[in-house]
């Protein structure tokens, strides 16, 4: 299983994703358990553009490795593409619980966060949401940078938020 792996990495890192799948296939039919196999066929499907398949391997990767920082991001990331955003946010959140530095982490809630701000541009989303989403995130000054972001994409106070960048 671990050698089928390896070559679907090796497949997709070369651009032959359909080979990949088989692989990781043949990984996950001697191994069903192989939570890495799983996570690695969720990116070759969002590279070949099959979001719902994707979403469905990280699904299955954190039934059975629920720890994995890299899945719930990687999970985020295939929820975003499709527009979900809530529930990327949730899965960037349970990721930055796990690996508290993760700065690719941050950066994709960072991502999910512009179209959000839109929403409440446009009066479809109350403001709120969102400062609990950053309160929620760990290790400043990260979340007082998003909350910077925020304000000035809301036209909200931005001096109050730069000095928490600054003191942090």
């Amino acid at each position: 299983a671990a050698t089928y792996c390896n070559l679907g990495v090796a497949l997709k890192e070369l651009g032959q994703l359909d080979e990949a799948v088989d692989r990781y296939r043949k990984a996950l039919a001697i191994r069903p358990d192989l939570a890495e196999a799983h996570n690695n066929l969720g990116n070759v499907f969002r590279d070949l553009g099959r979001l719902d398949e994707a979403v469905g391997s990280y699904r299955k990767a954190l039934a059975i490795e629920s720890d994995s920082a890299e899945a719930l991001s990687n999970l985020g990331n295939a929820l975003q593409e499709q527009g979900k955003l809530d529930e990327s946010v949730t899965s960037y959140q349970r990721a930055l619980k796990i690996k508290p530095d993760d700065a690719k982490a941050f950066n994709n809630i960072r991502l999910s966060l512009l179209p959000i701000c839109h929403d409440i541009i446009t009066n479809q989303r109350d403001a709120s949401s969102i400062e609990q989403i950053i309160d929620s995130l760990p290790t400043p000054p990260e979340p007082d940078i998003l909350r910077l972001q925020f304000k000035s994409l809301t036209g909200g106070n931005t001096q109050e938020a730069w000095k928490s960048v600054i003191g942090n």
